[in-house]
């Protein structure tokens, strides 16, 4: 039942996943008691298959149950788990609050009993640092990924997908910071370690040079731009298809660059394919997303309206941004 549930869970079927999760909880409850290692480790796992099906309130009681029967002392560990598991949680229901301590409380149990340079420790301190960045304390998330960057090269090696994941967030939040030389400098770095690899990891190279293209846009560089926009986009397209998502961000800033640039048919294009693009995207995962968090995918999605009104303003057919206006307001209604 366990195997069954954690197949489910990892395959996204989150309606059927509580259901065996739910049962192996019962028997590990009555074979091992409620405090068995076990048993604990299941209704984390029923936890979080609540938390991806949306059922955010339920998930926080049963991951609170895991931290009220389990004795951090005695095993800090499966409390470490338990604590990241109510911060995300919390972060789903909004409260930046209660999740930065949980993901603190987290992070004792982890330097208590995994040591500062575990896998887990890294996965804390990226919680932590993504919950401060939403509360703007760029700088404090900055110190934070750095150090898990710094974990993960040496539990994993320097070219793990996981260094290059945080070293990414590192550029990210240095440009969102302000610090536009620093983020450029890091994803250059990045971005030639990866294309030096024996095996780059192609959907990490799409993920800076989008970033390195957003930085040039915020510096006003448009063809530096358009060139790592369409790098990122023709990669994108190679590896995972024309009509991926990995391809929507690229293309929605290379649309601007378009437009900056003054090819207007080239920026219609682009943010049309956007558009269509995060509506498809968005169709897939609006389904089982808690409300809250899909909420936040709709404003954070790849998306090519601003592009197209623009164009059509620029190109003095205002009617044609009127046009836009509808056809998305009708298209995004299902929302």
């Amino acid at each position: 039942a366990l195997a069954y549930g954690l197949h489910l869970l990892w395959n996204g079927v989150f309606s059927e996943a509580p259901v065996w999760l739910t049962t192996a909880l019962e028997d590990f409850e009555r074979i091992q008691g409620p405090q068995g290692i076990r048993t604990l480790q299941t209704l984390r796992n029923l936890a979080e298959a609540h938390r991806l099906q949306g059922d955010v309130e339920l998930a926080r009681r049963e991951y609170q149950e895991a931290i009220d029967r389990s004795d951090g002392d005695l095993d800090p560990r499966a409390a470490a788990h338990a604590w990241n598991g109510l911060g995300l949680v919390a972060l789903d229901l909004g409260d930046a609050v209660a999740a930065r301590t949980a993901f603190e409380r987290a992070e004792e149990y982890c330097r208590m009993g995994v040591g500062p340079d575990s896998e887990l420790t890294a996965r804390t301190l990226g919680n932590l640092g993504d919950t401060l960045a939403l509360r703007g304390d760029y700088e404090r998330a900055i110190e934070l990924y750095s150090e898990v960057g710094r974990i993960y090269a040496t539990a994993l090696g320097p070219d793990a997908s996981d260094v290059h994941s945080a070293e990414i967030a590192v550029a990210r939040l240095h440009r969102k910071q302000g610090d536009l030389a620093d983020s450029a400098e890091h994803l250059d770095r990045v971005i030639t370690r990866l294309e030096s690899a024996v095996e780059p990891d192609e959907s990490y190279l799409v993920q800076a040079l989008t970033e390195l293209a957003r930085v040039r846009a915020v510096q006003g560089q448009w063809s530096e731009c358009s060139a790592a926009a369409t790098r990122a986009t023709e990669l994108a397209v190679d590896v995972y298809g024309p009509e991926s998502p990995q391809a929507g961000p690229a293309l929605a800033e290379r649309a601007w660059a378009q437009l900056q640039l003054g090819d207007l048919d080239a920026a219609r294009r682009d943010a049309l394919r956007t558009e269509f693009i995060g509506q498809e995207h968005l169709g897939d995962r609006i389904r089982w997303l808690p409300e809250r968090t899909a909420l936040a995918w709709v404003r954070q999605r790849p998306t090519g309206l601003a592009v197209l009104v623009d164009v059509s303003v620029e190109s003095g057919l205002e009617r044609d941004a009127i046009e836009v206006f509808e056809t998305v307001a009708r298209t995004r209604g299902r929302v």
